[in-house]
């Protein structure tokens, strides 16, 4: 099981999130994909969403995946059971 941290800022900005979502309609999706993000990321978050980069020197990738209606970015450690989030951002409302 991996340890996921994230700043205070960007749990403030989750929270911000949620409430637009909600405003939008979106709200129980957006519950719902953040519950399959933070399984994902406890659980496989080195096959989870797709690489970006990796910053060889912090021993870490840096991955991003999409559960609608969330894009999140996550740093994963190779050698430590630790992940970072570090953004998340609620996709567009677009209807057809």
């Amino acid at each position: 099981m991996y340890n996921i941290d994230c700043s205070v800022e960007l749990q403030k900005q989750i929270k911000s999130l949620f409430l637009q979502s909600c405003a939008e309609g979106r709200g129980e999706a957006f519950l719902a994909a953040i519950k399959h993000i933070y399984h994902r990321l406890q659980k496989d978050p080195k096959e989870f969403g797709e690489p970006l980069y990796r910053l060889k020197s912090l021993r870490i990738q840096v991955r991003t995946a999409i559960v609608l209606p969330i894009s999140v970015d996550f740093a994963v450690s190779q050698y430590h059971d630790n992940v970072i989030i570090r953004f998340m951002h609620l996709m567009d409302n677009r209807t057809k």
